[in-house]
């Protein structure tokens, strides 16, 4: 089931996944700064295709809401 969040929900969610990934690279820095690096990248990679994941459903959702019926 889904349900659709706000604005506001959303960025909430973003900033609490970008703060828990801030934290991890931050611990692992401690005990070996090369993982770290990694881990970072890794961390910006997935959020990027998950952003860009978000932005196409949301822009898939409003062309559908907008396309008007066809008479066929």
């Amino acid at each position: 089931m889904t349900r659709t969040i706000s604005t506001p929900e959303a960025a909430e969610a973003i900033t609490g996944i970008a703060n828990a990934a801030a934290n991890a690279i931050t611990g692992v820095a401690q005990a070996d700064p090369a993982a770290a690096q990694i881990l970072a990248v890794a961390l910006a990679a997935a959020i990027l295709i998950c952003t860009t994941a978000g932005t196409a459903l949301v822009v898939r959702h409003q062309r559908r809401r907008r396309t008007p019926p066809t008479d066929d």
